[in-house]
């Protein structure tokens, strides 16, 4: 029994760890981080920043009706477009689902348009237009016939 009780003392002495000795004035602290610093700008990254109180002044289509193959304008008149902001139009189909995207800098302009080159074939779609990744206007547009 007493070879017992000096066993388990030993065990628990022995996972004991000695506390870290707390820096003062004359000890330098240093990190390393896991990874350094790499390049970044090809990389695909999402941003999407804060709406902003009143930042859309006016967002809307050109017009309502557009032919096939004709481009789809949404303006957006900005009263804020901060470094970095990125405007977008997305069409969205009667099910809900992503027909077309563009999105264009703001690059500090009031007033930007943004243009989807390629509309999907022809029907009923509902555009929406984006400020930093926040949905500021939607309006139903009909694209051919």
């Amino acid at each position: 029994m007493r070879r017992i009780a000096v066993l388990v003392l030993m065990i628990v002495a022995c996972r004991k760890e000695a506390p870290p000795a707390a820096p003062n004035a004359s000890q330098t602290a240093t990190t390393t981080a896991a990874a350094g610093p790499g390049d970044l700008r090809n990389s695909n990254m999402d941003v999407v920043i804060p709406l902003l109180r009143d930042a859309v002044a006016k967002c809307a289509p050109e017009k309502t009706e557009f032919a096939a193959n004709e481009p789809v304008k949404l303006t957006l008149q900005l009263n804020e477009s901060p470094e970095q902001l990125r405007v977008g139009a997305r069409l969205v189909d009667e099910n809900g689902e992503e027909a077309a995207y563009a999105n264009v800098p703001a690059n500090g302009q009031k007033a930007v348009t943004v243009t989807i080159a390629k509309p999907p074939q022809a029907g009923t779609y509902t555009l929406e237009g984006y400020w930093g990744g926040n949905r500021v206007c939607s309006e139903t547009v009909k694209i051919g016939g």
